[in-house]
Protein backbone atom coordinates (compact mmCIF):
# COMPACT_ATOMS: atom_id res chain seq x y z
CA UNK A 1 0.00 0.00 0.00
CA UNK A 2 2.46 2.52 0.00
CA UNK A 3 4.97 4.07 -2.50
CA UNK A 4 8.27 5.55 -1.14
CA UNK A 5 9.99 8.88 -2.69
CA UNK A 6 13.52 9.84 -1.46
CA UNK A 7 14.05 13.38 -1.11
CA UNK A 8 17.99 13.70 -1.54
CA UNK A 9 20.05 16.73 -1.80
CA UNK A 10 17.02 19.63 -2.88
CA UNK A 11 17.21 17.35 -6.08
CA UNK A 12 12.97 16.81 -5.86
CA UNK A 13 11.84 19.63 -3.32
CA UNK A 14 8.11 19.06 -4.36
CA UNK A 15 7.33 15.07 -4.00
CA UNK A 16 4.01 15.00 -5.90
CA UNK A 17 2.15 12.52 -5.45
CA UNK A 18 -0.94 10.26 -7.16
CA UNK A 19 -4.58 9.91 -4.96
CA UNK A 20 -3.38 6.69 -2.84
CA UNK A 21 0.53 6.90 -2.57
CA UNK A 22 2.39 6.74 0.83
CA UNK A 23 5.72 8.39 2.09
CA UNK A 24 7.34 7.09 4.94
CA UNK A 25 8.75 10.03 7.41
CA UNK A 26 11.91 8.56 9.51
CA UNK A 27 13.22 10.61 12.42
CA UNK A 28 16.07 13.14 12.32
CA UNK A 29 18.89 13.37 15.19
CA UNK A 30 21.53 15.89 15.49
CA UNK A 31 23.77 14.72 18.47
CA UNK A 32 22.23 13.64 21.58
CA UNK A 33 19.34 15.34 20.85
CA UNK A 34 16.28 12.98 20.30
CA UNK A 35 13.64 14.84 19.24
CA UNK A 36 11.23 14.30 16.38
CA UNK A 37 12.88 16.69 13.53
CA UNK A 38 10.72 18.36 10.93
CA UNK A 39 11.16 17.37 7.18
CA UNK A 40 12.86 19.93 5.29
CA UNK A 41 13.14 19.79 1.54
CA UNK A 42 17.13 20.25 1.51
CA UNK A 43 17.92 17.09 3.58
CA UNK A 44 17.61 13.22 2.57
CA UNK A 45 13.87 11.93 4.52
CA UNK A 46 11.08 10.49 3.44
CA UNK A 47 7.75 11.33 4.16
CA UNK A 48 4.82 9.71 4.92
CA UNK A 49 1.81 10.74 3.31
CA UNK A 50 -1.75 8.99 3.67
CA UNK A 51 -3.57 6.44 1.22
CA UNK A 52 -7.01 7.33 0.25
CA UNK A 53 -9.64 4.77 0.06
CA UNK A 54 -11.39 5.63 -3.60
CA UNK A 55 -15.23 6.39 -2.52
CA UNK A 56 -18.33 4.22 -4.91
CA UNK A 57 -20.03 5.61 -7.60
CA UNK A 58 -23.18 7.32 -5.35
CA UNK A 59 -25.86 8.08 -7.51
CA UNK A 60 -26.39 12.65 -7.26
CA UNK A 61 -29.31 14.06 -8.66
CA UNK A 62 -28.54 16.37 -11.32
CA UNK A 63 -29.09 20.39 -11.20
CA UNK A 64 -32.13 20.29 -13.10
CA UNK A 65 -33.73 16.93 -10.60
CA UNK A 66 -32.90 19.39 -7.66
CA UNK A 67 -34.18 22.39 -8.86
CA UNK A 68 -37.61 20.96 -10.24
CA UNK A 69 -37.20 19.20 -6.00
CA UNK A 70 -36.60 21.86 -4.35
CA UNK A 71 -39.22 24.43 -6.38
CA UNK A 72 -42.59 21.84 -5.99
CA UNK A 73 -41.40 21.51 -2.71
CA UNK A 74 -41.52 25.25 -1.83
CA UNK A 75 -44.71 25.99 -3.79
CA UNK A 76 -46.32 22.83 -2.25
CA UNK A 77 -45.49 25.00 1.36
CA UNK A 78 -46.61 27.99 0.31
CA UNK A 79 -49.95 26.50 -1.03
CA UNK A 80 -49.85 24.42 2.57
CA UNK A 81 -49.80 27.78 4.17
CA UNK A 82 -52.29 29.49 2.57
CA UNK A 83 -54.46 26.81 3.35
CA UNK A 84 -53.46 27.35 6.70
CA UNK A 85 -54.35 31.02 6.57
CA UNK A 86 -57.14 31.07 4.41
CA UNK A 87 -59.40 27.84 5.21
CA UNK A 88 -63.19 27.91 5.77
CA UNK A 89 -66.00 25.61 7.16
CA UNK A 90 -67.54 25.00 4.16
CA UNK A 91 -68.83 22.08 5.63
CA UNK A 92 -71.46 23.52 8.23
CA UNK A 93 -75.24 24.11 6.94
CA UNK A 94 -75.20 27.99 7.25
CA UNK A 95 -71.81 28.52 5.95
CA UNK A 96 -71.44 31.45 3.66
CA UNK A 97 -69.08 29.98 1.35
CA UNK A 98 -68.84 26.40 -0.63
CA UNK A 99 -64.97 26.57 -1.50
CA UNK A 100 -62.30 25.47 1.23
CA UNK A 101 -60.19 28.62 1.18
CA UNK A 102 -61.61 32.32 1.11
CA UNK A 103 -60.34 32.77 -2.26
CA UNK A 104 -61.14 36.00 -2.59
CA UNK A 105 -58.85 37.43 0.66
CA UNK A 106 -56.10 36.37 -1.45
CA UNK A 107 -53.85 38.57 -3.36
CA UNK A 108 -52.97 37.17 -6.78
CA UNK A 109 -50.49 40.18 -7.37
CA UNK A 110 -48.42 38.78 -4.96
CA UNK A 111 -49.17 35.25 -5.60
CA UNK A 112 -47.59 35.52 -8.82
CA UNK A 113 -44.75 37.57 -7.47
CA UNK A 114 -43.54 34.56 -4.94
CA UNK A 115 -43.93 32.24 -7.87
CA UNK A 116 -41.48 33.96 -9.78
CA UNK A 117 -39.31 34.36 -7.15
CA UNK A 118 -39.06 30.25 -5.91
CA UNK A 119 -38.48 29.63 -9.94
CA UNK A 120 -36.08 32.18 -10.67
CA UNK A 121 -33.34 29.26 -10.40
CA UNK A 122 -35.22 26.26 -12.02
CA UNK A 123 -36.26 28.98 -15.20
CA UNK A 124 -31.93 29.24 -15.62
CA UNK A 125 -31.62 25.44 -15.76
CA UNK A 126 -34.43 24.90 -18.09
CA UNK A 127 -32.73 27.62 -20.23
CA UNK A 128 -29.73 25.91 -20.47
CA UNK A 129 -30.92 22.42 -20.79
CA UNK A 130 -33.10 23.53 -24.06
CA UNK A 131 -30.11 25.85 -25.49
CA UNK A 132 -28.04 22.71 -25.19
CA UNK A 133 -30.52 20.08 -27.14
CA UNK A 134 -31.43 22.69 -29.85
CA UNK A 135 -27.77 23.28 -30.37
CA UNK A 136 -25.99 21.75 -33.45
CA UNK A 137 -23.14 18.66 -31.72
CA UNK A 138 -20.54 20.94 -33.60
CA UNK A 139 -21.26 24.46 -31.95
CA UNK A 140 -17.94 25.96 -30.28
CA UNK A 141 -18.38 25.94 -26.60
CA UNK A 142 -17.87 29.95 -26.70
CA UNK A 143 -20.87 30.04 -29.07
CA UNK A 144 -23.34 27.91 -26.65
CA UNK A 145 -22.34 30.33 -23.66
CA UNK A 146 -22.95 33.13 -25.57
CA UNK A 147 -26.18 31.88 -26.69
CA UNK A 148 -27.13 30.95 -23.12
CA UNK A 149 -26.00 34.42 -21.50
CA UNK A 150 -27.84 36.17 -24.46
CA UNK A 151 -31.22 33.87 -23.37
CA UNK A 152 -30.73 34.41 -19.73
CA UNK A 153 -30.79 38.03 -19.84
CA UNK A 154 -33.26 38.46 -22.18
CA UNK A 155 -35.60 36.29 -19.92
CA UNK A 156 -34.63 38.03 -16.81
CA UNK A 157 -35.43 41.39 -18.65
CA UNK A 158 -39.09 39.56 -19.19
CA UNK A 159 -39.20 38.58 -15.27
CA UNK A 160 -38.08 42.18 -13.83
CA UNK A 161 -40.83 43.44 -16.53
CA UNK A 162 -43.67 41.30 -14.40
CA UNK A 163 -42.30 41.73 -11.04
CA UNK A 164 -42.41 45.37 -11.39
CA UNK A 165 -45.83 45.03 -12.70
CA UNK A 166 -47.08 43.06 -9.68
CA UNK A 167 -45.48 45.14 -7.23
CA UNK A 168 -47.20 48.41 -8.64
CA UNK A 169 -50.55 46.93 -8.55
CA UNK A 170 -49.54 45.25 -5.38
CA UNK A 171 -49.22 48.81 -4.11
CA UNK A 172 -52.63 50.49 -4.73
CA UNK A 173 -53.50 47.89 -2.42
CA UNK A 174 -51.20 47.56 0.51
CA UNK A 175 -49.87 49.43 2.86
CA UNK A 176 -45.68 50.49 2.89
CA UNK A 177 -45.12 48.17 5.28
CA UNK A 178 -46.50 45.49 4.04
CA UNK A 179 -44.61 46.17 0.50
CA UNK A 180 -41.07 46.28 3.36
CA UNK A 181 -41.17 42.72 4.02
CA UNK A 182 -40.57 42.00 0.50
CA UNK A 183 -37.15 44.16 0.14
CA UNK A 184 -36.03 42.14 3.57
CA UNK A 185 -34.51 39.33 0.88
CA UNK A 186 -33.24 41.95 -1.39
CA UNK A 187 -31.40 44.04 1.49
CA UNK A 188 -29.84 40.01 3.02
CA UNK A 189 -28.82 39.35 -0.71
CA UNK A 190 -27.03 43.51 -1.21
CA UNK A 191 -25.74 42.39 2.10
CA UNK A 192 -23.85 38.93 1.61
CA UNK A 193 -23.68 39.14 -2.50
CA UNK A 194 -23.15 43.22 -3.62
CA UNK A 195 -23.87 44.13 -7.15
CA UNK A 196 -22.93 40.41 -8.37
CA UNK A 197 -26.52 38.05 -9.93
CA UNK A 198 -24.76 35.00 -10.47
CA UNK A 199 -25.34 33.79 -6.61
CA UNK A 200 -29.22 34.63 -6.91
CA UNK A 201 -29.59 32.03 -9.88
CA UNK A 202 -27.75 29.07 -9.07
CA UNK A 203 -26.61 27.36 -5.78
CA UNK A 204 -23.06 26.50 -6.58
CA UNK A 205 -21.03 29.11 -8.89
CA UNK A 206 -19.07 27.43 -11.59
CA UNK A 207 -15.76 29.37 -10.91
CA UNK A 208 -13.42 26.84 -12.02
CA UNK A 209 -14.17 23.52 -14.63
CA UNK A 210 -14.25 20.31 -13.42
CA UNK A 211 -14.52 16.77 -14.96
CA UNK A 212 -17.23 16.09 -11.53
CA UNK A 213 -20.67 17.64 -11.30
CA UNK A 214 -19.54 17.53 -7.05
CA UNK A 215 -16.62 19.83 -7.65
CA UNK A 216 -17.76 22.12 -9.74
CA UNK A 217 -16.13 25.45 -8.96
CA UNK A 218 -13.48 24.04 -6.86
CA UNK A 219 -10.01 22.40 -8.35
CA UNK A 220 -9.41 18.34 -7.70
CA UNK A 221 -7.78 17.32 -4.63
CA UNK A 222 -3.55 16.74 -5.55
CA UNK A 223 -1.72 14.95 -2.62
CA UNK A 224 1.43 17.15 -2.41
CA UNK A 225 4.28 16.36 0.33
CA UNK A 226 5.11 20.82 0.19
CA UNK A 227 3.66 21.95 3.01
CA UNK A 228 3.05 25.56 1.55
CA UNK A 229 1.52 23.54 -1.36
CA UNK A 230 -0.88 21.54 1.45
CA UNK A 231 -1.85 24.80 3.24
CA UNK A 232 -2.54 26.81 0.03
CA UNK A 233 -5.06 23.66 -1.68
CA UNK A 234 -6.68 23.95 2.20
CA UNK A 235 -6.97 27.62 2.41
CA UNK A 236 -9.26 27.28 -1.20
CA UNK A 237 -11.09 24.49 -0.01
CA UNK A 238 -12.01 26.09 3.20
CA UNK A 239 -13.22 29.48 1.20
CA UNK A 240 -15.20 27.00 -1.22
CA UNK A 241 -17.10 25.61 1.74
CA UNK A 242 -17.68 28.67 3.23
CA UNK A 243 -19.07 30.36 0.16
CA UNK A 244 -21.49 27.32 -0.48
CA UNK A 245 -22.54 27.68 3.04
CA UNK A 246 -23.60 30.95 2.50
CA UNK A 247 -25.59 29.89 -0.66
CA UNK A 248 -27.18 27.57 1.36
CA UNK A 249 -27.95 29.75 4.16
CA UNK A 250 -29.30 32.01 2.07
CA UNK A 251 -31.26 30.29 -0.66
CA UNK A 252 -32.84 28.78 2.66
CA UNK A 253 -33.91 32.11 4.19
CA UNK A 254 -35.31 33.43 0.89
CA UNK A 255 -37.79 30.15 0.21
CA UNK A 256 -38.75 29.51 3.99
CA UNK A 257 -39.27 33.40 3.91
CA UNK A 258 -41.48 33.70 0.44
CA UNK A 259 -43.40 29.80 1.21
CA UNK A 260 -44.22 31.05 5.05
CA UNK A 261 -43.64 34.15 5.58
CA UNK A 262 -44.96 36.63 3.56
CA UNK A 263 -48.08 35.22 3.21
CA UNK A 264 -48.63 35.77 6.67
CA UNK A 265 -47.32 39.91 6.63
CA UNK A 266 -50.07 39.93 3.52
CA UNK A 267 -53.23 38.61 5.67
CA UNK A 268 -55.72 41.01 6.31
CA UNK A 269 -55.79 41.85 9.96
CA UNK A 270 -59.24 40.69 10.54
CA UNK A 271 -58.25 36.95 9.64
CA UNK A 272 -57.92 35.20 12.08
CA UNK A 273 -55.59 31.94 12.41
CA UNK A 274 -53.22 29.85 15.18
CA UNK A 275 -50.76 31.69 14.86
CA UNK A 276 -48.79 28.05 16.50
CA UNK A 277 -49.58 26.04 13.74
CA UNK A 278 -48.73 28.55 11.27
CA UNK A 279 -45.18 29.26 13.17
CA UNK A 280 -44.43 25.43 13.29
CA UNK A 281 -44.90 25.55 9.74
CA UNK A 282 -42.58 27.91 8.85
CA UNK A 283 -40.05 26.42 10.96
CA UNK A 284 -40.85 23.17 9.13
CA UNK A 285 -40.36 24.51 5.90
CA UNK A 286 -37.22 26.14 6.71
CA UNK A 287 -35.18 23.21 8.14
CA UNK A 288 -36.33 20.64 5.37
CA UNK A 289 -35.13 23.32 2.50
CA UNK A 290 -31.56 23.54 4.59
CA UNK A 291 -31.56 19.78 4.75
CA UNK A 292 -32.48 19.79 0.74
CA UNK A 293 -29.86 22.64 0.42
CA UNK A 294 -26.94 21.47 1.96
CA UNK A 295 -27.18 17.44 0.93
CA UNK A 296 -27.38 18.96 -2.76
CA UNK A 297 -24.13 21.42 -2.11
CA UNK A 298 -22.12 19.03 -0.15
CA UNK A 299 -22.44 15.36 -2.03
CA UNK A 300 -20.18 13.00 -0.96
CA UNK A 301 -17.62 13.21 -3.51
CA UNK A 302 -16.87 16.42 -2.64
CA UNK A 303 -16.77 15.97 1.44
CA UNK A 304 -14.40 13.40 0.65
CA UNK A 305 -11.93 15.69 -1.41
CA UNK A 306 -11.90 18.11 1.49
CA UNK A 307 -11.53 14.49 3.67
CA UNK A 308 -8.04 14.13 1.64
CA UNK A 309 -6.87 17.34 1.68
CA UNK A 310 -7.66 17.66 5.99
CA UNK A 311 -5.65 14.05 6.49
CA UNK A 312 -2.41 15.91 4.09
CA UNK A 313 -2.99 19.08 6.74
CA UNK A 314 -3.49 17.03 10.58
CA UNK A 315 -3.70 19.31 13.53
CA UNK A 316 -1.85 20.40 16.41
CA UNK A 317 -2.77 20.04 20.22
CA UNK A 318 -1.76 22.31 22.49
CA UNK A 319 0.51 20.89 25.22
CA UNK A 320 -0.68 22.31 28.61
CA UNK A 321 2.22 20.37 31.14
CA UNK A 322 5.47 19.77 29.46
CA UNK A 323 8.34 18.60 31.04
CA UNK A 324 11.19 20.76 30.59
CA UNK A 325 13.66 17.63 29.72
CA UNK A 326 11.45 16.64 26.00
CA UNK A 327 12.50 17.70 23.74
CA UNK A 328 11.22 20.46 21.31
CA UNK A 329 11.77 21.90 17.64
CA UNK A 330 10.95 25.16 16.37
CA UNK A 331 7.94 25.46 13.84
CA UNK A 332 9.29 25.59 10.43
CA UNK A 333 6.85 26.40 7.82
CA UNK A 334 8.61 24.41 4.96
CA UNK A 335 8.40 21.51 6.82
CA UNK A 336 6.27 18.22 7.44
CA UNK A 337 5.83 17.12 11.10
CA UNK A 338 5.12 12.90 11.76
CA UNK A 339 2.67 12.17 13.99
CA UNK A 340 3.77 12.95 18.00
CA UNK A 341 6.33 15.73 17.13
CA UNK A 342 6.71 18.40 19.56
CA UNK A 343 7.52 21.96 18.56
CA UNK A 344 7.40 25.49 19.89
CA UNK A 345 5.19 28.33 18.04
CA UNK A 346 4.15 31.27 19.30
CA UNK A 347 5.59 30.61 22.66
CA UNK A 348 3.32 27.54 22.76
CA UNK A 349 4.67 23.94 22.94
CA UNK A 350 1.98 22.02 20.40
CA UNK A 351 2.15 17.96 19.43
CA UNK A 352 1.64 16.97 16.15
CA UNK A 353 -1.51 14.62 15.04
CA UNK A 354 -1.90 13.41 12.32
CA UNK A 355 0.33 11.26 9.73
CA UNK A 356 1.74 13.75 8.02
CA UNK A 357 1.19 17.11 9.56
CA UNK A 358 1.31 20.33 7.35
CA UNK A 359 -0.49 22.88 9.87
CA UNK A 360 -0.07 26.05 11.62
CA UNK A 361 0.43 25.53 14.90
CA UNK A 362 -2.24 27.55 16.86
CA UNK A 363 -4.24 28.50 13.58
CA UNK A 364 -7.80 28.17 14.80
CA UNK A 365 -9.02 27.44 10.99
CA UNK A 366 -6.58 24.85 10.53
CA UNK A 367 -7.65 23.12 13.38
CA UNK A 368 -11.34 23.43 12.44
CA UNK A 369 -10.70 22.30 8.55
CA UNK A 370 -8.92 19.10 10.05
CA UNK A 371 -11.67 18.25 13.08
CA UNK A 372 -14.62 19.05 10.58
CA UNK A 373 -13.43 16.65 7.75
CA UNK A 374 -10.67 14.05 9.67
CA UNK A 375 -14.39 11.98 9.06
CA UNK A 376 -17.00 13.56 7.24
CA UNK A 377 -19.32 10.89 7.99
CA UNK A 378 -20.15 12.76 11.62
CA UNK A 379 -21.01 15.59 9.59
CA UNK A 380 -23.38 13.02 7.79
CA UNK A 381 -24.38 11.58 10.30
CA UNK A 382 -25.21 15.04 12.19
CA UNK A 383 -27.15 16.06 8.80
CA UNK A 384 -29.21 12.56 9.45
CA UNK A 385 -29.90 12.97 12.93
CA UNK A 386 -31.65 16.67 12.14
CA UNK A 387 -33.52 15.15 9.36
CA UNK A 388 -34.43 12.15 11.23
CA UNK A 389 -35.50 14.22 14.34
CA UNK A 390 -37.79 16.35 11.96
CA UNK A 391 -39.78 13.40 10.60
CA UNK A 392 -40.07 11.86 13.95
CA UNK A 393 -41.50 15.16 15.28
CA UNK A 394 -43.87 15.59 12.44
CA UNK A 395 -45.09 12.44 12.85
CA UNK A 396 -46.14 12.98 16.46
CA UNK A 397 -47.74 16.08 15.49
CA UNK A 398 -49.64 14.19 12.85
CA UNK A 399 -50.83 11.47 15.41
CA UNK A 400 -51.99 14.36 17.82
CA UNK A 401 -53.59 16.29 14.15
CA UNK A 402 -57.25 16.30 14.31
CA UNK A 403 -58.09 19.50 11.82
CA UNK A 404 -58.36 18.29 8.67
CA UNK A 405 -56.26 21.02 7.00
CA UNK A 406 -53.24 19.69 9.57
CA UNK A 407 -53.38 16.46 8.26
CA UNK A 408 -52.87 17.76 4.54
CA UNK A 409 -49.79 20.06 5.90
CA UNK A 410 -48.08 17.44 7.56
CA UNK A 411 -48.77 14.47 5.31
CA UNK A 412 -47.11 16.93 2.14
CA UNK A 413 -44.51 17.87 4.14
CA UNK A 414 -43.37 14.06 5.21
CA UNK A 415 -43.73 12.97 1.98
CA UNK A 416 -41.11 15.03 0.87
CA UNK A 417 -38.67 14.41 4.01
CA UNK A 418 -38.93 10.61 3.54
CA UNK A 419 -36.79 11.31 0.09
CA UNK A 420 -34.22 13.40 1.69
CA UNK A 421 -33.68 10.88 4.56
CA UNK A 422 -33.30 8.36 2.57
CA UNK A 423 -30.57 9.99 0.65
CA UNK A 424 -28.60 11.09 4.19
CA UNK A 425 -29.24 7.57 5.38
CA UNK A 426 -27.63 6.22 2.35
CA UNK A 427 -24.79 8.19 1.94
CA UNK A 428 -23.99 7.61 5.68
CA UNK A 429 -23.63 4.11 5.35
CA UNK A 430 -21.19 4.65 2.57
CA UNK A 431 -18.85 6.68 4.29
CA UNK A 432 -19.23 5.32 7.34
CA UNK A 433 -17.59 1.67 5.99
CA UNK A 434 -15.46 3.48 3.18
CA UNK A 435 -13.44 5.69 6.19
CA UNK A 436 -13.85 2.83 9.12
CA UNK A 437 -11.74 0.80 6.37
CA UNK A 438 -9.26 3.88 5.60
CA UNK A 439 -8.96 4.43 9.54
CA UNK A 440 -7.99 0.48 10.10
CA UNK A 441 -5.72 0.68 7.39
CA UNK A 442 -3.49 3.80 8.82
CA UNK A 443 -3.64 2.41 12.39
CA UNK A 444 -1.38 -0.97 10.61
CA UNK A 445 0.52 1.29 8.46
CA UNK A 446 1.56 3.57 11.85
CA UNK A 447 2.33 0.82 13.64
CA UNK A 448 4.49 -1.04 11.39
Amino acid sequence: HYQLFEMAGGSKKNGNSKIGSKCVLSNAFSGADDAKKPYDSNQGLLILMPKHVPLPEMPKDSDFIFEVHIFVYSLVSMALQYINLYKTVWWLPHSHTKYALNFYLIDPYLLLFLIIILSRRLVKVIIGQVISVISPPNCKAEILKISVTISRLMVSVVVMLILLWCCYYMATSQSIINLSYLCYPLSVYATLYGPKLTPLFSVVQESTPAKSQELRGMAPHVCNSTPELVREEVDKYRMDFNTRMKSVLFNTLLNSYCAGFIPCCFAPPCLHYDNWWVTQHLLFTWLSSFTMHFLHVYPAGYCDTLHRAALHLGSWKKVEHKSPHAPCATWSDNALWEDGSLTKHSREIFKARGIANAAEPGNFSHWKFHLLFQNPSLLTLFMLSVQFLLVLVQLVVLVSCSEWYQVISLSLLLFCNYYTLFKLLRDYLVLWRVYKAESMLQKKVQSE
